[in-house]
């Protein structure tokens, strides 16, 4: 090796070392995590809305992170921008540069001082985000909103207690939209899709 080499070399290290000293001053001394690409997913891709009781995972990459290390997230209902109701706390472990958590979409209706729950009280229904928040030292960093739907599962029997088949049901929303259904081999309705969370009215219509 030259001289010059060496002398290169030299200064190669010594910029490295200076930048990493710049960096640990304006971090405090250490190198601060960083979160991106942070996801709502079901199995094969990425979601904007989820039915309650789906089972959805939260995804997000990592960098500076240690492996291994367990990452706090809260779940919270979101209305015009502004953070409503908790709705849950999960975690994480970051395994290559990534941490993924499965969640069943729920909300707690039994929560009577709950926002969405109130709004259903006053209003008739409730329509509800999500965003997931994650917290690590002194971050907060917060994921986009995931729309939450309602569903409806109806079977209609007979008075025998018989499944009554391709029977038409109206159902009645909160704001007396109206769905025109009707029952299967089974007797069963099932209704997704529905933005409004809320009270509805089952009519037969015979």
């Amino acid at each position: 090796m030259t001289r010059f080499t060496i002398m290169a070399f030299a200064i190669f290290i010594s910029l490295y070392l200076t930048g990493c000293r710049s960096l640990e001053k304006e971090t405090g001394g250490e190198i601060r995590g960083e979160f991106n690409n942070l996801q709502w997913r079901d199995l094969q891709s990425e979601i904007k809305e989820a039915h309650i009781h789906d089972e959805i995972i939260i995804k997000f990459e990592t960098r500076n992170i240690p492996e291994y290390e367990i990452i706090d997230i809260e779940i919270w209902e979101k209305t015009d921008n502004v953070l409503m109701d908790f709705i849950k706390k999960l975690q994480g472990t970051v395994r290559n540069n990534i941490v993924e958590i499965n969640w069943t979409v729920g909300l707690d209706f039994n929560n009577k001082e709950a926002n969405f729950n109130q709004e259903i009280e006053n209003n008739g229904y409730t329509i509800v985000d999500l965003v997931f928040l994650i917290k690590h030292n002194g971050q907060v960093i917060s994921s986009d909103l995931l729309a939450v739907l309602g569903l409806m599962n109806i079977q209609v029997l007979s008075n025998a207690h018989e499944p009554r088949r391709n029977i038409e049901l109206i159902v009645v929303g909160p704001h007396n939209e109206r769905i025109y259904v009707r029952t299967d081999n089974d007797g069963w309705v099932r209704i997704r899709n529905l933005r409004r969370i809320g009270d509805y009215m089952v009519f037969a219509n015979e």
